[in-house]
């Protein structure tokens, strides 16, 4: 897992925002990537085979 945070604190300068396009788009180029929100996640760690399931 990959959490990409992009607060202007973080980044520092608007002049680097180019850097995590390409990172994204080299994800998307590699397939296989999923690019899931918070919730998204939550829904999937939950689920019946998920990590963390009553299952293991």
């Amino acid at each position: 897992m990959f959490q990409l945070f992009m607060h202007p604190f973080v980044i520092g300068y608007r002049s680097r925002l180019w850097i995590p396009e390409v990172l994204i788009e080299a994800a998307k180029d590699l397939g296989g990537a999923w690019f899931a929100t918070h919730a998204d996640l939550a829904r999937w760690g939950s689920a019946a085979d998920g990590p963390g399931s009553q299952a293991e």
